[in-house]
């Protein structure tokens, strides 16, 4: 796992200055599509990564794509400050830093919730009001489909899970036997 302190500080940064702004959620959104443009794949990395293309080029082509995107002011700022200080390719972990320092702020946590099959919008609503008035905080569910699973669910929230799956139950019952 990659050391989190410097992204860290750079998301705190720029949400502080998102916070002043009013613009929390349209930075993170907009920070998330720049890194996804910017970082998409190997071959894009590998241009950012190379001696061999000027810095001048590397400016040229972050300024098109960011100009493509409609990137607000403070967007444009901090990725060209990446790329000035050499740190662009942090722009993952800086991203998700910053997403999850603004959950934090709104007082609110992701929820992988993975399920055996898919289920309508209002259970996942239901799951969502449960899961918060457990934990405490405004849950967002994300919901995902493993027919793996056999029944049931996985949560994950942060480093908290809990394996409410068929499978899971049948995991713990054979290490039990034995």
């Amino acid at each position: 796992m990659r050391d989190m302190v410097l992204p860290s500080r750079y998301a705190k940064a720029i949400l502080e200055l998102a916070v002043q702004e009013g613009q929390v959620d349209e930075v993170g959104r907009q920070l998330s599509l720049a890194c996804q443009c910017v970082l998409g794949d190997a071959a894009l990395a590998a241009f950012w990564r190379s001696t061999r293309v000027s810095a001048e080029d590397k400016r040229n082509a972050l300024q098109d794509v960011l100009e493509r995107l409609d990137a607000l002011t403070l967007v444009r700022n901090a990725v060209n400050f990446l790329l000035d200080r050499g740190r662009l390719l942090h722009l993952p972990d800086i991203v998700k830093a910053y997403n999850e320092l603004s959950q934090e702020l709104a007082h609110s946590v992701e929820a992988k919730v993975t399920l055996a099959s898919a289920v309508p919008d209002e259970v996942a609503s239901q799951l969502a009001e449960g899961l918060s008035r457990t934990f405490g905080k405004k849950v967002v569910v994300r919901t995902e489909v493993d027919p793996a699973l056999l029944g049931g669910l996985v949560v994950r929230i942060g480093n908290t899970v809990i394996d409410g799956s068929v499978r899971g139950r049948l995991a713990a019952f054979a290490r039990s036997l034995q």
